[in-house]
C-alpha cells in the first residue's frame, strides 16, 4: 500500500506547528498492537510492538498501516471509490452540511467549540464526515483519527484533503479492519460515524469498543437507518405495484421491498447477514438495551432530518432515489404515504423517521 493511501496528512506548514517528537508521542498515546494490544515502542522510522515483534511503518509521525486482518467484503467497497478522484465542491458542501448535524448534537453536550480534542471517525469511508469536521470553524486544533478497511475510499480522502490547506485541525488516517483496532482506551474525547454502524452483524462489539475507546464523560453519536421509517417505504411501495399491476419503469422497487422483508426476518440471525453489505435496521429499544449492556449511562434518539423533510419531500426522495418512474405507482403511493401523514399528524416523523442520530455518553 503506498504512502498516499493513509497516514498522517499534513497542510502546508504543519510540521513546523507541531514537532516529530511530538507527533511521535502522539502516536504512542493512542495506539496499540492491533494483534495482542501491546504497547507500541518507537524504532526510528516505525513503531514495533515488545511483545509480538509486529513492525508498522511511520509517514510523517504517523502509523501508515494497522491493518492486520484483511475483510472479503473490502473490495466491495474498494469497488464504490475505484478511479475516483478528489471530492468536488458540492461533495464538500454536502460533507460541511453532514458534520454539522453532528456538531449540533455535541454542542448539546457542552463541547462546544470543540478545541484540542480528539475524536474519532469510525468506519469512515471516503470520509465526507472527517473532512466536514476538519475544515469546520467550529472545529480547532483538534486531532481527528479516521479508520475504515477499504483503501481505496481512504485514497479519496486523502486526495482531497491534499488539494486544500486545512490549517486548523489535524487528521490522520490508517486502514483497519474492526475486529482488530488498535487504539488505547480512553484515548478519544468523541466518537463519530456517519452510516456505519449498521455495516456491522456484529454492532454490539463495535459498541463495545467504542465504549472502552471513550473518555469518561465523553460522547459517542452515530446516524443510522431506522426500522419503522424503511417498513413504510416498504409498505407503501409494494402496495402501489400491487394496486396498480406494472411491471415495468420499477427501477429498484422490487430488490428494496425483498432486501427489507430479508433483513427484517434475520434480525437476530447474525449468521444470515454477514454477507450483505447494508445488514441492519435499528430501533430504540434494541439499541438501548445494547448501549446499556456494553457500559454506556446515557442513551439517546434525535431525529436526523427535520419534521418537515417527511411531509414535503420524503416520499418523493424515495421514488427517485429507487428510480420508480412509472406514473401511476408515484401517484398512488405518493397518495398512500400522504394518508399516513395525515392519521399521525405531528407524530409523523417520530413514528418513521428512516435515519436518526444515536447518542451515547459515557
Amino acid at each position: 500500500m503506498g504512502a498516499g493511501y493513509a497516514g498522517y496528512l499534513a497542510p502546508p506548514g504543519l510540521d513546523a506547528r507541531v514537532p516529530n517528537g511530538e507527533m511521535r508521542e502522539l502516536v504512542r498515546g493512542h495506539y496499540v498492537c492491533p494483534v495482542d494490544h501491546g504497547a507500541l515502542e518507537s524504532g526510528g522510522d516505525s513503531f514495533f510492538c515488545a511483545t509480538c515483534g509486529q513492525e508498522y511503518p511511520l509517514v510523517h509521525g504517523q502509523i501508515l498501516d494497522l491493518d492486520v486482518v484483511k475483510s472479503s467484503q473490502r473490495l466491495v467497497f474498494d469497488a464504490h471509490s475505484q478511479g475516483k478522484g478528489a471530492m468536488d465542491d458540492a461533495e464538500q458542501a454536502a460533507a460541511a452540511s453532514l458534520a454539522n448535524g453532528f456538531l449540533r448534537i455535541l454542542a448539546g453536550g457542552n463541547r462546544w467549540p470543540l478545541t484540542q480534542m480528539t475524536i474519532l471517525d469510525v468506519a469512515c469511508g471516503k470520509g465526507e464526515l472527517s473532512l466536514g469536521l476538519l475544515s469546520s470553524p467550529q472545529v480547532t486544533d483538534c486531532d481527528i483519527f479516521a479508520f475504515d478497511h477499504s483503501v481505496e475510499s481512504l485514497r479519496v480522502l486523502s486526495q482531497t484533503v491534499e488539494a486544500r490547506s486545512r490549517g486548523r485541525n489535524r487528521l490522520h488516517l490508517s486502514a483497519q479492519d474492526i475486529d482488530k483496532l488498535g487504539y488505547r482506551a480512553g484515548s478519544f474525547d468523541c466518537i463519530v460515524g456517519s452510516a456505519a454502524l449498521h455495516h456491522f452483524v456484529n454492532y454490539d462489539d463495535v459498541l463495545r469498543r467504542c465504549c472502552e475507546f471513550l473518555r469518561t464523560g465523553g460522547q459517542t453519536v452515530f446516524a443510522e437507518p431506522f426500522l419503522y421509517g424503511y417498513a413504510l417505504v416498504a409498505q407503501v411501495l409494494a402496495a402501489a405495484k400491487r394496486m396498480t399491476g406494472a411491471t415495468e419503469n420499477l427501477g429498484s422497487l422490487d430488490f428494496f421491498v425483498e432486501d427489507f422483508r430479508y433483513r427484517l426476518r434475520n434480525r437476530r440471525n447474525k449468521g444470515a447477514l454477514g454477507h450483505l453489505t447494508d445488514k441492519m435496521y435499528f430501533d430504540d429499544q434494541l439499541l438501548q438495551t445494547v448501549a446499556r449492556a456494553v457500559g454506556f449511562s446515557d442513551v439517546r434518539f434525535i431525529n436526523y432530518e427535520p419534521d418537515e423533510f417527511y411531509r414535503e419531500s420524503f416520499i418523493t426522495n424515495v421514488l427517485d432515489t429507487y428510480r420508480v418512474n412509472e406514473p401511476r405507482v408515484r401517484e398512488i403511493a405518493t397518495d398512500l404515504y400522504a394518508d399516513a401523514v395525515s392519521v399521525l399528524g405531528d407524530g409523523f416523523a417520530e413514528a418513521y423517521a428512516h435515519f436518526k442520530f444515536i447518542v451515547l455518553s459515557k
